[in-house]
C-alpha cells in the first residue's frame, strides 16, 4: 500500500518537474501575452497536480483506516472463537461456530460449508449456514471432486476462488452423489471462496464461503480467510486438548463411562431441580466373578469382563441416563425409567442379555454375572448419600445371597 502510494507521488513529482523545464526551454521564445496565457495554464496543471497528490493522500490514509477496521473486527472474531471454544460441547457445534465467524469477517459471505476429511480421500459436511442441513447430513464429497483439489492440481495448499460454482460443478464433476450436492446448493451462488484447513501439515478439512454477488471477494478476503484458516488449526488443537481433559476429567479410561465424580456432579444438579413430581432410580450393579477370573485368569482377562459388561450396558441405556463406573467392578445407573414394573422389565433384560453371552478366556468361556440393587426418588432417599446408600444395601443383600448359593 505505502509502496503504491510512494510511487504515485514520484510520478507527480516527475510530472511537475517536467513542467518546469518546459517552462524554462519556452519562456524565451514567448511574446508578452502567450507569456501569461503559458504561465496561467502551467499554474493550473500545477494545483491539479497538487489537488490529485493530497486525494491520493488522502484515499491512502482511508484505505490504511479500512484495513485497521478490517484487521480489528477479524482479530475481535477470532479473540472471540477462541474464548467460545472452551464452551463447546460437541465438535458439531465448534465447526458451525467457526463458520459463523468467517461469514461475519468477511463482508460479501453469505453462505458456507465446512468439510472434514474422515478417510484418506473422503469429506463429509461437518457444518453448513444457508444450505439444507439434513439433505447434506450424510452426504459425503470425494476429495478429488472439491474446488481446490480441481483447481490446485491436486495440490490443496492454497485458498482458491471459483466464480459461477453451479456451472463449475456441472461442467467438472459428474457423479451421483455431486448431483445431490448440485441440487440442494441453490443457482443464485456466484462466487465461492474455499481455503485448506491444514494440521501439523496434514490436510485435516475446508472450510467454503459463499455469495450471491458476482466477483464478490477481493484480495483482503483471500487474505482473511487465510489468517481464519490457519487460527482454526489452533483451535481445533485447543479443542482437541480440552476435549481430552475432560475426558480424563469425568470418563472411566478403561470403559469410557463417566467416572464416580461425574455421577456425583451430575446426580446433584438432578437432586437440585427435583419436584415432588420428579421420579428416577439409580441402579447399583456389582459384578459377582470378577475377583474369580482376576485370580484364574489374570487381570487382563479381568479388565476384558469389565470392558463386556460396559458395551452390553451402554446397548440398554437412551440418551437421558446416565451410566457410571463407580468403583473397581461398581456401576451405577441413574434411570429415568418410573413405574417399578417397568424397572423390572428392563433390569430383566439385561439379566437375559448377559446370560446368552460367554467370553473366551484362555481355554475356557466365561459368563458375566451381577447383583444390582435399586434405589427410588423420592420413595428411598432425598440426597446423593441416601439414594446410593439404599441401591448398595439391596445389591450386596443380592451379592451374598449370589455367594451363598454358590456354595
Amino acid at each position: 500500500m505505502k509502496k503504491k502510494l510512494l510511487l504515485h507521488i514520484l510520478f507527480l513529482g516527475i510530472l511537475g518537474i517536467c513542467l518546469l523545464i518546459i517552462d524554462f526551454l519556452v519562456i524565451n521564445q514567448l511574446q508578452l501575452q502567450q507569456l501569461w496565457v503559458f504561465t496561467g495554464v502551467t499554474f493550473f496543471v500545477s494545483v491539479l497536480i497538487l489537488i490529485l497528490l493530497l486525494l491520493r493522500i488522502r484515499m491512502h490514509k482511508n484505505e490504511e483506516i479500512d484495513d485497521y477496521r478490517r484487521h480489528a473486527k477479524l482479530n475481535r472474531i477470532l479473540y472471540e472463537l477462541v474464548h467460545s471454544t472452551s464452551t463447546m460441547t460437541t465438535r458439531s457445534d465448534l465447526y458451525k461456530e467457526i463458520l459463523t465467524k468467517l461469514i461475519e469477517a468477511i463482508p460479501n459471505a453469505s453462505k458456507g460449508s465446512v468439510l472434514i476429511l474422515e478417510k484418506e480421500n473422503i469429506l463429509k459436511y461437518q457444518a453448513v449456514i444457508g444450505y439444507d442441513e439434513e439433505a447434506l447430513k450424510d452426504t459425503f464429497l470425494l476429495l478429488e471432486q472439491s474446488f481446490i483439489y480441481l483447481k490446485t492440481n491436486g495440490h490443496v495448499d492454497h485458498t482458491v476462488v471459483i466464480y459461477d460454482p453451479f456451472e463449475y460443478d456441472r461442467q467438472n464433476v459428474k457423479t451421483e452423489n455431486m448431483e445431490k450436492i448440485i441440487e440442494v446448493s441453490p443457482f443464485s451462488i456466484l462466487s465461492t471462496l474455499s481455503t485448506p484447513i491444514l494440521i501439523n501439515g496434514e490436510l485435516y478439512g475446508m472450510i467454503n464461503v459463499d455469495s450471491e454477488i458476482r466477483n464478490a471477494f477481493i484480495q483482503q478476503d483471500i487474505k482473511t480467510i487465510e489468517i481464519f484458516a490457519n487460527e482454526i488449526a489452533h483451535v481445533i488443537k485447543l479443542y482437541d486438548t480440552l476435549e481430552h481433559n475432560y475426558f480424563l476429567l469425568n470418563r472411566d479410561v478403561l470403559t469410557g463411562l463417566y467416572n464416580r465424580r461425574y455421577f456425583n456432579k451430575f446426580l446433584k444438579e438432578r437432586l437440585a431441580v427435583a419436584t415432588e413430581q420428579t421420579v428416577f432410580s439409580i441402579v447399583s450393579f456389582d459384578l459377582n466373578n470378577l475377583k474369580k477370573v482376576n485370580d484364574q485368569y489374570g487381570h487382563d482377562c479381568g479388565d476384558l469382563l469389565i470392558i463386556q459388561f460396559a458395551e452390553g450396558m451402554n446397548k440398554f441405556i437412551n440418551s437421558e441416563d446416565i451410566l457410571a463406573r463407580y468403583g473397581g467392578d461398581e456401576f451405577l445407573l441413574l434411570t429415568s425409567v418410573e413405574d417399578e414394573f417397568g424397572l423390572k422389565d428392563f433390569l430383566q433384560a439385561i439379566i437375559e442379555y448377559f446370560d446368552a453371552i460367554e467370553i473366551p478366556m484362555e481355554q475356557d468361556f466365561v459368563k458375566i454375572s451381577f447383583s444390582y440393587g435399586v434405589a427410588s426418588y423420592p420413595k428411598d432417599g432425598r440426597t446423593i448419600e441416601a439414594l446410593i446408600k439404599y441401591a448398595d444395601s439391596e445389591m450386596y443383600t443380592r451379592k451374598r445371597n449370589h455367594h451363598l448359593m454358590e456354595k
